[in-house]
């Protein structure tokens, strides 16, 4: 069974209005918990439309945008990495990558198919319960994964981070839970 998890970094935080500007993907086989492969892109994107604050969170340079694949071409892309993923999985997932990446499919015209998703930060809630954060650093933090030599907020890095992340924090969920259900919900990926 694939999964793949998704990591993008957005001009925003609304999908109606905010674009996409890099994509990160692993493919992963949720059995093992082992990454099969890996998929980045910048999309192309006026530079001006990518707020100061997010250009110096992100690293994101105008080259980047420039020359990058035009949306449509970047998400036709993502949908080839995806095609045998069952699942996707992403940090932040129900307020992010999936209402995104639905958005910027409707946009373009593209079709989508539904697929299961899971949130982590609904994983995290379920280890560690709601007294905590559940921001990605503080999920890495305990988990103790090392963060030195990875740039946060570039989503090649943040989706290596989670794919990282992922199989202990299964592991941790299986442990707690006797009869442990997933909290999924309904995902899309672009076809």
């Amino acid at each position: 069974m694939q999964a793949v998890i998704l990591d993008f970094e957005t001009t925003g935080h609304l999908p109606e209005q905010d674009s996409i500007f890099q994509i990160a993907a692993v493919a992963v086989d949720l059995r093992s918990g082992c990454p099969l492969d890996h998929f980045s892109t910048h999309l192309h994107q006026e530079w001006a439309a990518v707020p100061t604050h997010v250009r110096k969170l992100t690293g994101i340079q105008r080259e980047d945008l420039i020359h990058a694949p035009m949306p449509e071409a970047a998400l036709r892309e993502l949908a080839r990495f995806t095609s045998r993923a069952e699942w996707v999985i992403a940090h932040n997932a129900r307020r992010c990558e999936i209402p995104f990446l639905r958005a910027a499919c409707l946009q373009l015209g593209m079709d989508v198919r539904k697929v299961q998703a899971w949130d982590t930060v609904d994983l995290s809630m379920m280890i560690w319960g709601q007294q905590v954060r559940h921001n990605l650093d503080s999920v890495l933090q305990r988990l103790g994964i090392q963060t030195q030599g990875f740039r946060r907020h570039d989503a090649r890095d943040d989706v290596s981070l989670l794919a990282e992340a992922l199989r202990p924090m299964l592991g941790l969920i299986h442990i707690k839970e006797s009869s442990w259900a997933m909290p999924c919900f309904e995902g899309v990926l672009p076809c």
